[in-house]
């Protein structure tokens, strides 16, 4: 696969239905689960750009692994396929810079349309 970046755009950056689901299946723990990721979320997206800047394929893949099961779980379908391109562009292990942008922009976006669902933006 290239470094091509799109693709995932196209998806939505929240599935409330997932969401849902989730909250139901938790017995309305989805607040708490949230709550533990949004700093989550953010310690990842840092732990990304800086694996981006040191050229370090590994760690990259390995945290875009994690944030995208997490983003999975929640709804949150954009961020985890653009992690999902991570890791496999962290696997190719070349032309790591050009997702510096898009993963700061969707994990923005994917916090964004929690706390918005959430009431809290």
């Amino acid at each position: 696969m290239d470094n091509d970046t799109g693709g995932w755009q196209a998806l939505s950056v929240f599935l409330p239905s997932v969401y849902s689901d989730l909250d139901e299946d938790t017995g309305g723990g989805c607040v708490e689960i949230v709550a533990a990721f949004l700093p989550s979320a953010r310690a990842r997206c840092e732990a990304i750009v800086a694996a981006i800047a040191a050229g370090d394929a590994p760690e990259l893949k390995r945290q875009a692994h994690a944030l995208k099961g997490s983003s999975r779980v929640l709804g949150l379908e954009r961020l985890a396929a653009l992690c999902e391109r991570l890791e496999v562009a962290a696997a190719e292990g070349h032309g790591l810079a050009v997702w510096r942008q898009p993963v700061e922009a969707e994990v923005a976006a994917a916090i964004a349309a929690l706390e918005n669902h959430l009431g809290q933006g």
